[in-house]
């Protein structure tokens, strides 16, 4: 079993049950692995809640980057913005869910990495905001909290989504898009 595939296994631990409630024992025995053989992958709890967070944080953060890269215009971009945070939730729940709710459980060094990639993030999507608005496509607001009520909107797919549900990404890509829109474009 490699460490993608333990990562795997313990984000939907963490999901289920959240990261202090799920002990070593019970990783041990969902992975398969015993004592060394599973220290040989991962250091400890909070050393696979890290890496998970990473990985996630990562994902995402490199998708946004190339989005935002790009000679689009920002109506574009954020439209991109939101499919790809839309995709991304929908094929990694768990790992999503934990990087989001469970982030907490984290000391202060893992916290500071975690925040600093959360911030690039955030102000990624901050610029396209402002971008819009510099150029009329978007209406003035406060571009701060005009973020965190996009992304609080996308992030909570977390706590709700099902992937056996009614909503599968195309729906959810589409209404979300449409939401957002009619409450940011200037008329």
């Amino acid at each position: 079993m490699d460490k993608d595939e333990i990562l795997r296994i313990v984000s939907k631990l963490f999901k289920e049950k959240g990261f202090y409630n799920t002990s070593i024992s019970e990783i041990s025995e969902k992975v398969g692995l015993k004592g060394g053989s599973l220290y040989y992958h991962i250091k400890s709890k909070e050393d696979v809640l890290f890496s998970i967070c990473e990985h996630a944080i990562n994902g995402l953060l490199s998708k946004l980057e190339t989005i935002v890269n790009t000679d689009a215009a920002p109506d574009v971009k954020l439209k991109k913005i939101i499919e790809n945070h839309v995709d991304y939730f929908t094929k990694n729940l768990y790992e999503t869910s934990v990087f989001l709710i469970e982030t907490k459980a984290l000391r202060d060094k893992y916290q500071k990495s975690y925040k600093s990639k959360r911030d690039q993030f955030e102000l990624h999507v901050r610029n396209v905001l402002q971008e819009g608005m510099k150029k009329g496509v978007f209406r003035r607001a406060d571009v701060k909290l005009l973020s965190f009520a996009i992304l609080g909107a996308l992030n909570w797919m977390v706590i709700w989504y099902n992937p056996e549900g009614e909503w599968g990404a195309d729906k959810i890509r589409k209404e979300f898009t449409k939401l957002i829109f009619s409450g940011i474009e200037k008329r």
